[in-house]
């Protein structure tokens, strides 16, 4: 996969959720229940209250990988850095997926598709993060009913906690889907949804970033990890 990337501290970034019409840029069903969708024009902003920084996450368009699945490409951008980098994402088999546009040699998961999360998760559900993996590295989600979960844009009911390892907790809500992330690793980073514009409907309040004032007191921590803070390992 071809992509810039950019590594932020604690977490990298990516997140989304599919059942498409015939023609749409949409995988929003008619019904609301569901914890995860892809539509063209979806923005998503977050606040990362360790490094005091916001994160913004874009579907820029839906394209097609070589087997024909459609594949959402998803920008992302941040207050720390000018750059920009993608990646893509999907719904398959109930799950809300990070994917490649290519085939790969690994016959068990040709596209190396990463399970972020159950589009209609149960209390107690688990499963294997990515199919394929060698025993050593597997790792698996859990799923938990949380309830109640407050954010920067709204305070939320319903919401699931899927777990990946003890390594991260990600948050998703009905309809909105990921709405934040936190680490039992360290406790001064939790990423928080400040800002959302899903199927046209929107939340919160959107910060530019050209409207930030001095953000060099920002915490330049050097080590890197190889999850962001939708689940998803960046290799």
């Amino acid at each position: 996969m071809n992509t810039k990337r950019i590594f932020f501290p604690f977490f990298s970034l990516t997140v989304f959720f599919i059942i498409a019409g015939c023609g749409s840029n949409s995988t929003e069903p008619e019904e609301t229940n569901i914890y995860m969708s892809l539509s063209v024009g979806d923005i998503r902003e977050y606040f990362d209250t360790g490094l005091e920084m916001y994160q913004v996450w874009e579907i820029k368009e839906k394209i097609k990988r070589s087997d024909g699945l459609d594949v959402f490409v998803g920008e992302w951008s941040s207050s720390f850095d000018t750059g920009k980098y993608s990646n893509y994402y999907a719904i398959s088999d109930n799950y809300f997926i990070a994917t490649d546009l290519e085939k790969t040699n690994n016959s068990e998961n040709p596209y190396h598709e990463q399970r972020l999360a159950k589009i209609n998760p149960k209390d107690g559900d688990r499963w294997l993060h990515t199919i394929g993996a060698a025993d050593s590295e597997k790792v698996y989600f859990s799923a938990k009913y949380i309830g109640d979960y407050k954010t920067l844009a709204e305070d939320f009911k319903d919401v699931f906690g899927f777990t990946v390892s003890n390594i991260a907790t990600i948050y998703y809500s009905k309809f909105y889907g990921h709405i934040g992330s936190s680490s039992p690793l360290d406790t001064t980073f939790t990423i928080s949804l400040n800002y959302a514009k899903v199927n046209g409907k929107e939340i919160g309040k959107f910060v530019p970033f050209n409207q930030l004032k001095n953000l060099s007191a920002l915490k330049k921590v050097s080590y890197k990890t190889k999850v962001n803070f939708l689940g998803q390992f960046t290799d």
